[in-house]
């Protein structure tokens, strides 16, 4: 299991899709709404926010150090992509 923060009780929930077709939309801090569309596993990691600074920095960090691009970053919101070596998205 993929576990970022290193305490699963950091989580509000999550969920996971396997390998295949993935799109993924989300919306981003203007509102507008955006889709991904790819090969690969679905990770979906919810973490409280309220009274945090940037409660997701940690995460950006870790993405960031798997060699992952940052997409979308604001307060309640971070998208990262990251192509394993399988070439999965």
């Amino acid at each position: 299991m993929i576990n970022p923060l290193g305490d699963m009780a950091a989580y509000v929930s999550f969920d996971y899709a396997p390998g295949g077709y993935v799109d993924n939309w989300y919306y981003n801090a203007d509102g507008e709404q955006f889709t991904f569309f790819g090969w690969g596993e679905r990770w979906r990691l919810y973490v409280p926010v309220e009274g945090q600074e940037d409660p997701l920095a940690g995460l950006a960090v870790h993405i960031e150090a798997l060699g992952g691009e940052i997409v979308e970053n604001s307060r309640g919101l971070l998208v990262g992509e990251l192509v394993d070596s399988a070439g999965y998205l």
